[in-house]
């Protein structure tokens, strides 16, 4: 369910990027003017790795969703016109650094980890380069002691070098 909002949000960012940036040069295409590539892409691309550093995985896709977004903002105000495949090929391509963007996001959150205060709570998240670093403070490894416990492990080698020759 949050990751197909954070979908929508990510869609409905491309959408709104290049609505405003359209509205606001006055031009007919967003990217006939400056201020989209100074503005509306750098900001739709923070908001896309914000929206990464929420999610735990899949976070490419958001890139995929940015660019729909874009290209239906570009069906609202341009309507019908003779360059629609060249447009949907550039802006598809968009979609790579917009990917790019919202895997930093979502690696930012992994080597954060720890608690972050949400609206008055402490919203802990814990991901596995992390897990061996907070050595079971947080929550998210507590959910995972009982996974570790029934994996087999090995014996404790004794303190005598003879013993341990053993052994080996």
């Amino acid at each position: 369910m949050l990751r197909a909002i954070a979908y929508l949000l990510a869609c409905a960012g491309g959408a709104a990027a290049w609505v405003v940036a359209s509205r606001i040069s006055g031009e007919a295409e967003a990217w006939d003017d400056q201020l989209y590539f100074e503005a509306a892409l750098p900001a739709l691309g923070a908001f896309v790795a914000l929206l990464g550093f929420g999610m735990k995985e899949r976070v490419g896709a958001l890139g995929i969703a940015a660019s729909v977004g874009q290209i239906a903002g570009l069906a609202a105000t341009r309507g019908e016109h003779e360059m629609w495949p060249v447009d949907l090929a550039l802006l598809s391509v968009q979609a790579i650094p917009f990917g790019i963007c919202a895997w930093l996001g979502s690696v930012g959150r992994r080597l954060l980890g720890g608690a972050f205060r949400v609206a008055g709570r402490t919203a802990r998240f814990c991901s596995w380069p992390v897990r061996r670093m907070c050595r079971g403070r947080c929550r998210a490894r507590g959910r995972d002691r009982g996974r570790d416990r029934d994996r087999a492990t090995p014996p404790a080698l004794p303190e005598d070098r003879a013993a341990r020759r053993m052994l080996i």
